[in-house]
């Protein structure tokens, strides 16, 4: 009986096929808070330069030895980029034992402990246990990363759900305002004058408060006519695909079908977001100011890092991210060319002034590291967001949500390709010459 009366629940709500206005832009901007929340625990983490250079710096007469201070962001970037790869692939395969709404609370809920933890930890004196500091933090690092997995990976789908491009381009905005978010609360935190930890509680605070934001906006979803109305039809979709199977009279598409539809603009988010992360932040944070000495302006001492690699990162991946929405002049036949071509931007953020190293600086002026990060970033935001999405777009309307998770997991594989790769990088930065 209770089924039956949501058949016709579905069916009231379905109507002709068309689907109600999306009034006021309600889902759009809703999306777009999902599209905050799904990358904030990465940019949080990053972000906090400030703070981890000081709970894990070198400090005499105590068991801090300092030895994470100059790699912990390489740490934290393959510790967040590895499971959060591994639950955006297994997401892609399991996704239809679990409801959108399960997948949701289970994954933010995650998350949101783990931002609760490190809120905890941060009175804490790290000085006396510094590498087990650094171990729960990577613990910290993992959790996040597993349920921002399932949470992006679900986010995306979703967007793939309501067709128009500009859903998916709501949450690629949304992650690309998550950076700057983080970035400014950096800044702020700094320029507030209190301490390294009491910054920290502050900082990490506005994550936790973010977060539950996007728990309550998606919620709000299932009381929208908009969203209702897709959400309704993909339950309907599954449904009648489950009882075709059932009867072997068709056979549903499979990942691989899906796969060969969307392989373009799939491998292109791939190296979009290689190069980015091969570079972004484990690189960039440690550019230097040519200009930095002992009696140097604080320009070039707390806020040169702040500024110049996350803020303007962040500023100019949000710009290339909102851009795309609009004004998408690259159609996905030419987007592999762009994608490629940024490439270059390897060698020349390897003659920078990355610290330490024991090769020259070729690019021996703050202005070249500056003008790379602001076409690096731009391009990133706009080439990718474009990339995700065209994906969806090649598939039909009941495998846009599968599309859209699998485009979701080749963005993870260049992010996890690139933190690895950094690695090499700043190897090889440190010993050629």
């Amino acid at each position: 009986m209770e089924s039956d009366d949501e058949d016709e629940a579905i069916s009231s709500l379905l109507g002709n096929g068309k689907p109600p206005r999306d009034r006021f832009n309600l889902v759009y901007w809703i999306m777009y808070v999902q599209g905050i929340g799904t990358l904030l625990p990465w940019n949080m983490f990053i972000t906090a330069h400030t703070y981890f250079d000081y709970k894990l710096k070198n400090e005499t007469g105590t068991n801090a030895s300092g030895q994470f201070q100059y790699s912990f962001e390489n740490y934290f970037s393959v510790g967040f980029m590895i499971p959060n790869l591994s639950f955006l692939a297994l997401n892609v395969f399991l996704k239809h034992h679990f409801s959108l709404r399960q997948r949701f609370t289970t994954s933010i809920l995650i998350v949101l402990s783990g931002f609760v933890v490190t809120v905890a930890l941060v009175p804490l004196d790290s000085f006396s246990w510094q590498n087990g500091f650094f171990g729960v933090t990577m613990v910290i690092v993992l959790f996040t990363a597993v349920g921002g997995a399932v949470y992006q990976s679900g986010v995306f789908g979703l967007a793939g759900m309501f067709q128009d491009h500009k859903y998916t381009s709501a949450v690629m905005a949304g992650q690309g305002l998550a950076g700057i978010f983080a970035s400014l609360a950096s800044i702020f935190s700094i320029l507030g004058g209190s301490g390294p930890e009491e910054s920290g509680i502050a900082y990490f605070s506005c994550g936790i408060f973010v977060l539950l934001a996007a728990i309550a906006t998606f919620f709000l979803l299932h009381y929208i006519k908009f969203s209702q109305f897709f959400l309704h039809r993909q339950k309907v979709v599954q449904r009648a695909d489950d009882e075709e199977e059932e009867d072997r009279k068709v056979i549903r598409p499979n990942f691989w079908f899906i796969f060969k539809r969307i392989w373009k603009p799939a491998l292109n988010v791939f190296i979009i977001f290689f190069v980015t992360l091969s570079i972004f932040p484990a690189i960039t944070s440690n550019i230097k100011s040519v200009a930095a000495h002992p009696d140097a302006s604080p320009w070039t001492d707390a806020y040169f890092t702040p500024v110049t690699c996350f803020l303007l990162f962040n500023a100019c991946d949000f710009t290339g991210r909102t851009i795309a929405a609009w004004i998408p002049f690259i159609s996905s036949k030419w987007l592999w060319l762009p994608s490629f071509l940024r490439l270059a931007f390897l060698p020349l953020y390897v003659f920078c002034n990355v610290q330490p190293r024991d090769s020259p600086v070729v690019f021996n002026s703050d202005v070249f590291p500056i003008v790379f990060m602001l076409l690096m970033a731009i391009s990133n935001g706009y080439l990718s967001t474009l990339a995700m999405m065209y994906g969806p777009s090649f598939v039909s309307d009941h495998e846009k949500e599968t599309a859209g998770t699998m485009m979701a997991l080749f963005l993870g594989l260049g992010l996890v390709a690139g933190s690895g790769f950094s690695f090499a990088l700043a190897a090889m930065i440190k010993h050629i010459g």
